[in-house]
């Protein structure tokens, strides 16, 4: 009977049997996180991302500089999903889910047409693996499982072409690779894969295999730069993410390999943030995970012709090549915060799967008790991965839980305390907030976003010597929202400085001169001061930028009744009310009453 894809023809219920064990497995694993809201970039790279939200969001995406990524395929389907859904997280979380799943189905089908042995229980722990969660619980992370999905479908059609195909079906092979490309370049090392696949199954890379190679390898090029390009300029806008020097960064690939390996391998305490390693270039010991590395891929390449030692090179190889956009000799912005991250193994670790499952399946051999052997371990080791993937899923019930989660697991970043003061503050738990936001200045204490917060906290008692710190503090460390010079002018007039008040007004209106609200309340400092023309001049600037400002109307009636215009200042008094403001009685009372005077003079 003749077969495809590894299976026989008419056997199509056992394949349907496994794609709805897959599915299933996929379903209750992830089941937690359908029902889970938006976390972190969820919020500013989707449903508050300005150009997402955009009419003209897709042509900004395709043709112009300025998302922070060049990931227009992806950031396509944000668009769509946004103007179809808004705000409601469930359509998005199946949407990724389905991805994945699409990607676990895509897994079994390669891994059948290599001739990988135990492909279906590959690509069934791939679906479960406590690792993925976070790519398939983050809905940004869509822009982790498309690419894969792609990547699958473009080694499916290049194997295909190899078996003597059409030529067309080696251009839809590429034209899949800019696709994905064009998704995320976390699989701009595709073209590596290709080659290795292709030593492993045909035993050697001839001239021919490299010339179908190349369309791959240009377009990898490409956007590879343009990757960096984005990474450098405008998604660190200019911020300097990693200074350490290239033998920092080599020794820390090193790490790196090892901690994937061996979250793959042992997938527990599992964090969204890790703690950001020291690594130190001059110490000896700093190389030896890397010395390691070397060492088991030298002793894999001499194996190389026997069968283990071949099949397990090219697994390894296949491995780190998905790895390597990721191992750090190229910035990538997350890695301000930490090296390694869940969703930057999620197109490596099949690899490393099929060459564990399938390496594992060979040696037990095909007897009967082998077989019934391999069954044993292959259901013990699923549902434990299930366990702890369903497990892992419950942390993605809301973004205050996850922050929650990596607070208690990371013990030396100061993210994960800031985002949850965040969050507590958004709530109006500013006791608990105030907590987090020192803890993260504990852990940085150069951490503007924490201090401008405890400045808020601190304004909103009425401690303006401690919010006046804190928000100086943090516009010392770095660069800081228009908001702090205001929030600041604000407690310095309060507490009584009027002239530093003025300074952070003018400071804030330099950056934003087009802020009514910046210009209404330099006017009400001027009005405090006496400097009445400078208040009229600074109201009739807001009531320009925005004519029906009840409060600019108000300053400026009050401004106007100093310099004894008081015809206009009752214009302006009755013009704030008509805008929906209730002015002082007494002021009413006094306005009228200097009308009154002035007439009967």
């Amino acid at each position: 009977m003749k077969q495809f894809c590894g299976f026989k023809i008419g056997d199509r219920t056992r394949i349907l049997i496994g794609v709805a064990i897959i599915g299933l497995a996929i379903l209750f694993t992830y089941w937690p996180a359908i029902r889970g809201g938006f976390i972190w970039d969820d919020v500013d790279g989707i449903v508050r991302n300005p150009i997402i939200t955009s009419p003209d969001g897709l042509y900004r995406l395709w043709f112009t500089s300025e998302p922070c990524d060049y990931f227009p395929l992806v950031n396509s389907l944000f668009w769509f999903e946004f103007w179809r859904w808004g705000e409601n997280s469930l359509p998005y979380h199946v949407v990724n889910l389905l991805f994945h799943f699409l990607a676990s189905i895509l897994l079994w089908l390669v891994l059948s047409v290599l001739g990988v042995p135990a492909a279906w229980t590959a690509a069934l722990i791939f679906a479960v693996h406590p690792v993925n969660v976070e790519s398939v619980a983050w809905i940004y992370q869509q822009r982790t499982t498309l690419p894969l999905v792609l990547a699958l479908l473009t080694i499916f059609f290049y194997f295909r072409s190899l078996d003597g195909s059409a030529p067309k079906t080696h251009w839809l092979a590429v034209t899949l690779f800019l696709l994905a490309l064009l998704a995320k370049t976390s699989v701009v090392t595709l073209p590596v894969v290709l080659l290795l696949l292709t030593w492993w199954r045909c035993g050697r890379v001839e001239r021919h295999h490299l010339i179908r190679i190349l369309p791959f390898l240009l377009l990898a090029g490409i956007f590879g730069v343009v990757s960096i390009w984005f990474q450098r300029y405008s998604a660190a806008c200019g911020e300097v993410v990693r200074s350490d020097n290239f033998f920092s960064r080599l020794a820390g690939a090193g790490w790196a390999v090892w901690f994937y390996i061996y979250k793959a391998i042992l997938p527990i305490n599992l964090s969204f943030v890790y703690p950001r390693w020291q690594i130190d270039a001059k110490a000896p010991i700093s190389y030896l995970p890397l010395g390691l590395l070397i060492v088991v891929v030298g002793i894999l390449v001499r194996h190389r012709r026997t069968p283990y030692g071949r099949n397990c090179l090219c697994g390894l190889a296949c491995y780190l090549a998905m790895l390597f956009p990721v191992l750090g000799f190229v910035n990538i912005y997350f890695m301000k915060y930490s090296f390694v991250a869940d969703h930057w193994q999620y197109a490596a670790l099949p690899a490393l799967v099929a060459m564990i499952v399938g390496g594992t399946s060979s040696l037990l051999g095909r007897s009967s008790r082998s077989r019934l052997q391999a069954g044993a371990i292959s259901v013990v080791g699923v549902l434990l991965l299930v366990f702890l993937a369903h497990e892992q899923t419950k942390i993605y019930k809301s973004e205050e839980t996850v922050w929650r989660d990596a607070a208690n697991k990371n013990h030396s970043s100061y993210l994960p305390h800031y985002n949850l003061g965040v969050i507590l503050l958004g709530q109006g738990h500013e006791v608990e907030a105030e907590k987090e936001f020192k803890e993260a200045i504990r852990r940085n204490p150069g951490h503007a976003g924490s201090h401008s917060n405890l400045g808020l906290i601190f304004h909103r008692r009425g401690e303006y010597k401690q919010a006046i710190r804190h928000y100086k503090e943090a516009l010392r460390n770095g660069p800081c929202p228009i908001d702090v010079h205001e929030q600041l002018a604000d407690a310095l007039s309060s507490s009584g400085d009027l002239d530093g008040a003025v300074k952070e007004y003018l400071l804030a209106i330099g950056l934003n001169p087009r802020s009514a609200i910046l210009h209404n309340n330099l006017a009400t400092v001027f009005v405090k001061m006496g400097r009445l023309d400078e208040a009229i001049r600074e109201a009739e600037i807001a009531l320009r930028i925005q004519p029906r400002y009840a409060n600019a109307h108000l300053n400026l009636a009050v401004a106007l009744f100093g310099v004894g215009n008081y015809d206009e200042a009752w214009k302006h008094l009755i013009l704030s009310r008509t805008y929906g403001l209730n002015p002082p009685e007494e002021f009413v009372a006094a306005v009228v009453q200097k009308r009154k005077n002035s007439r009967v003079r």
